[in-house]
């Protein structure tokens, strides 16, 4: 609805533009994109041609215009890539973006880094789509340096953007991921968005599809950073506070129930990983070769026995922490809902 009313208002303002006036470029660009994210890409292409056209006078025309050419040529660039990727034309997408991002390089201004990092999260979700992880992940780090720049460090958008970093990183195998999903759940708890905790609830959904996926394919280290991501994004949820009500406590219980899952899931997939650790500690015990090295090879992997299953410990522990509280919960709930029947 509300994308339908911009629309409706930038029809109406491009309208009462005058064919001269180069304005009216950024509204049609605007208007290209929204109609792009409303999946209407035959109108999108035919608005944003007009964007080029009228972009083609802007020069001659720049004094009336509030913002200069080199930046609605930014606007008009992103916004044809834009409509490529929703086309699954990547090769494209990615060429327009580029030469958005050169634009917004000799275009040095506040506005050039906003349409910057736009175009450096635009760019990562066309690498994500053709699961080109490395370049995916090198992309979002740029928005991310970009976010910061303009000083959204705490914003819902930088969490969400942190968190799509993360999986890049995790799924090009990179060391970082468990890092940056500890601060995008950082990011979400100091966020003074008021719908930050579903924000973060969602997102730790579509981290615990791919964990589950990742699980099912073998790949035991990953699945468990990403079940590990899952338990810290769902630490933003305000469920320890005294102040909820019934009402909020019963909205909150899908989430704990997902992050005693997540915990459950850590706690498997360390005790997986730590009879690993003792088998391969064991193989190099009675191997008679290299004594040595294979002595501390053993050492190293008996090391990594105990603190995974220490780990595993912890894990289980907070899982059965969480369903604790949800049978007190519910026993409360239970409480007073009898009270309140014996009172009628």
């Amino acid at each position: 609805e509300a994308a339908l009313e911009a629309i409706a208002e930038s029809l109406s303002i491009s309208k009462s533009c005058a064919d001269h006036d180069p304005d009216i470029v950024e509204q049609l660009a605007r208007l290209g994109t929204l109609q792009c994210e409303m999946g209407a890409l035959d109108e999108a292409e035919s608005t944003l041609i007009r964007a080029q056209e009228y972009l083609s006078k802007a020069t001659k025309t720049s004094s009336r215009s509030k913002t200069q050419p080199e930046a609605l040529a930014i606007i008009v660039k992103t916004a044809f890539g834009r409509l490529q990727a929703m086309r699954g034309d990547f090769e494209r997408a990615v060429s327009s973006y580029s030469e958005a991002l050169e634009l917004c390089r000799l275009h040095d201004s506040s506005e050039a880094t906003v349409e910057a990092a736009a175009v450096y999260r635009q760019l990562g979700e066309v690498y994500k789509a053709q699961e080109d992880w490395h370049a995916a992940q090198e992309n979002y780090l740029q928005a991310v340096q970009q976010y910061r720049q303009l000083g959204l460090r705490n914003s819902t958008e930088m969490a969400r953007l942190l968190v799509d970093l993360g999986v890049a990183q995790l799924l090009s195998q990179q060391p970082d991921a468990h890092r940056t999903f500890a601060a995008a759940s950082d990011v979400f708890q100091q966020d003074s968005n008021s719908r930050r905790y579903e924000e973060a609830a969602s997102l730790a959904t579509e981290l615990a599809a791919l964990a589950k996926r990742l699980r099912s394919a073998a790949r035991t280290g990953d699945a468990l950073t990403a079940w590990s991501g899952v338990a810290i994004l769902l630490e933003t949820s305000p469920h320890q506070k005294q102040t909820q009500t019934q009402k909020q406590k019963k909205q909150q219980q899908p989430s704990l129930l997902l992050a005693a899952r997540a915990s459950q899931q850590v706690g498997d997939l360390l005790l997986v990983l730590s009879s690993s650790a003792k088998l391969r500690a064991s193989q190099h015990k009675n191997q008679e070769q290299t004594q040595h090295q294979h002595q501390s090879e053993s050492q190293q992997q008996q090391d990594q026995h105990i603190h995974h299953r220490r780990e595993a410990e912890k894990a289980y522990e907070k899982c059965l922490s969480i369903l604790q509280s949800l049978e007190e919960e519910e026993e409360e709930s239970a409480a007073a809902a009898a009270a309140a029947e014996r009172g009628a």
